[in-house]
């Protein structure tokens, strides 16, 4: 297949290689054709490929290591980074102006439900750890999270575990794992009884008050799913707002 002089080379060479992973001719985690391999097959210059497949990386499809090759991510949708400080919810509420506190009330090991196990990339006869935590701003309940772990990844006992971590030290500290980046689904509607099983919350869940759920996978650096989260956003004590950018026109 020869390139066409109606885009930018490396756009249309970016064009292509999204084309072929989106068939599946490039499943997700394989390797790519090297930069030479891609500029022969194309005709196109090796900058020209090098700088298409910069571009894909940058963009989050593939992962380019060095001195071995340039792969499919093994998680295509755009992924966001866990480090940024956008989803420790402590110190967003810290930036807020206001007090930040954290109660964990329950921890338990049980078998996955069917969407756990899918996105956690388990068999449903794993074992999952689930905790579940309360985030304060001041006195005000605005995070009800419950996140869920393979339970692999845990060497303690579970039922010892310091339950007022948030998450990202918590999951650092008791699986030896960072988290990388995360893939965000957001929602809205009133609160839903399978998970409002804390009574301060209950008592802030009225017909009047707006949650805005969050349903979250979070990946290591290797892209791995560590973590599933579910997590409840109280919308009035504490408005959040998200901003997006990098639409297509």
């Amino acid at each position: 297949m020869a390139i066409k002089r109606t885009e930018t080379f490396v756009d249309q060479v970016v064009k292509v290689v999204k084309e072929r992973i989106a068939t599946g001719e490039h499943g997700p985690g394989k390797k790519l054709p090297s930069e030479n391999e891609l500029s022969r097959e194309l005709k196109v210059s090796r900058a020209t490929a090098r700088s298409a497949y910069i571009k894909l990386s940058a963009e989050g499809v593939v992962k380019r290591i060095h001195g071995d090759g340039t792969y499919v991510r093994k998680r295509i949708p755009d992924l966001i980074s866990a480090k940024s400080g956008v989803w420790d919810f402590v110190h967003l509420i810290e930036h807020r102006g206001f007090t930040p506190s954290i109660t964990g009330f329950r921890i338990n090991q049980r078998a996955p439900k069917e969407g756990e196990a899918k996105v956690l990339d388990l068999s449903m006869e794993d074992s999952v750890v689930s905790v579940r935590r309360i985030i304060y701003a001041n006195q005000d309940p605005v995070f009800y999270s419950q996140n869920v772990y393979s339970a692999k990844w845990f060497n303690h006992d579970i039922y010892k575990l310091d339950l007022n971590l948030g998450l990202f030290d918590f999951t650092k500290k008791y699986t030896d794992q960072e988290l990388a980046s995360v893939l965000l689904m957001i929602g809205g509607g009133l609160w839903e009884d399978d998970i409002a099983d804390y009574e301060d919350v209950k008592m802030n869940s009225d017909e009047n008050c707006f949650w805005i759920r969050l349903e979250e996978v979070f990946y290591n650096s290797e892209e791995n799913p560590l973590v599933y989260g579910l997590t409840y956003v109280q919308n009035i004590v504490l408005p959040i707002r998200i901003g997006l950018k990098g639409f297509d026109k």
